[in-house]
């Protein structure tokens, strides 16, 4: 357990448990299953990895696969859901300060790092299968994965353009579920209009899909790595519009938000030509 917590070994077995944590930015109403389910799962795996269970330790491994704010965010959410397991109190100030602490330090060596055009054209290929088709799409909306699990898409026909209305019921902005967040994309085609069926990937097989051929990339690589080509080329304040980040322009969000449900309003007209810009840059 020691050296999983300091990094000398990394244990994918284990690190994949922590894929299902995206699970707690859902809807409060889902967020207690989803807390339970993943922190089983944990203490199995790293009990199978042969390591001796220790929650305290445990939560600090949560920097391993997060960045620290989200690490911190996340042991917070477990403490209050297994009171039991962390009845000593001593234990659990110290693991929590030791959290918090770097709560505020900008990520280095377990952040994800950025992924590029050609690595993204290497992985989705054709864009047929549920794993291109996940990956195509975090990086075309520049979405986390857990976005494309619980959006919902619709096809928009217009006599001049097709679009694709993508819908989120929570975002890290208003993770109860309060306020949608909306996204578009143009599809040239009805065949390209399939890419944005509701893939069926688990976390897990999807990130073994991930590091075959690409090992230093992980799922929020591709979130990042939109990011940073957009970053090239448009302002900080219009990628917030897509990416549903707060910005120093973000006045209103509500109002934000329900002006994108328009694909003519000029909020949506930007998000459409950031999402072709990203669609283009690994077009084959």
């Amino acid at each position: 357990m020691l050296d999983l917590l300091l990094g000398r070994e990394r244990d994918w077995k284990v690190e994949n448990c922590f894929l299902n944590l995206n699970k707690l930015l859902q809807p409060k109403r889902t967020q207690h299953k989803a807390t339970q389910h993943t922190w089983h799962q944990l203490r199995r795996a790293i009990q199978d990895s042969g390591y001796e269970w220790d929650p305290h330790a445990a939560l600090l491994l949560l920097q391993q696969v997060y960045a620290p704010s989200t690490a911190f965010t996340y042991a917070k959410r477990i403490v209050q859901q297994f009171p039991d397991e962390f009845s000593n109190d001593t234990y659990k100030k110290a693991t929590m300060a030791a959290l918090r602490a770097t709560s505020n330090i900008l990520p280095t060596t377990h952040a994800a790092l950025p992924a590029t055009p050609d690595e993204v054209r290497k992985l989705i290929g054709q864009v047929q299968t549920n794993e291109q088709r996940a990956i195509w799409q975090m990086w075309v909306t520049a979405s986390r994965f857990a976005d494309t699990k619980t959006w919902q898409t619709e096809l928009i026909q217009t006599p001049r353009h097709n679009f694709i209305k993508i819908s989120s019921l929570w975002n890290k902005t208003s993770s109860d579920g309060a306020l949608r967040h909306f996204k578009w994309t143009e599809t040239p085609s009805i065949n390209e209009a399939l890419r944005w069926k509701w893939h069926d990937c688990e976390g897990e097989p999807l990130l073994a899909y991930v590091k075959s051929p690409v090992p230093h990339l992980s799922l929020h690589s591709f979130r990042h790595g939109a990011i940073a080509l957009l970053e090239e080329k448009f302002p900080t304040e219009q990628i917030s519009q897509l990416t549903g980040h707060r910005s120093t322009a973000t006045k209103n969000p509500g109002a934000e938000a329900y002006l994108l449900q328009n694909p003519s309003c000029f909020q949506a007209r930007t998000v459409l030509t950031m999402t072709k810009y990203l669609r283009d840059s690994v077009a084959t």
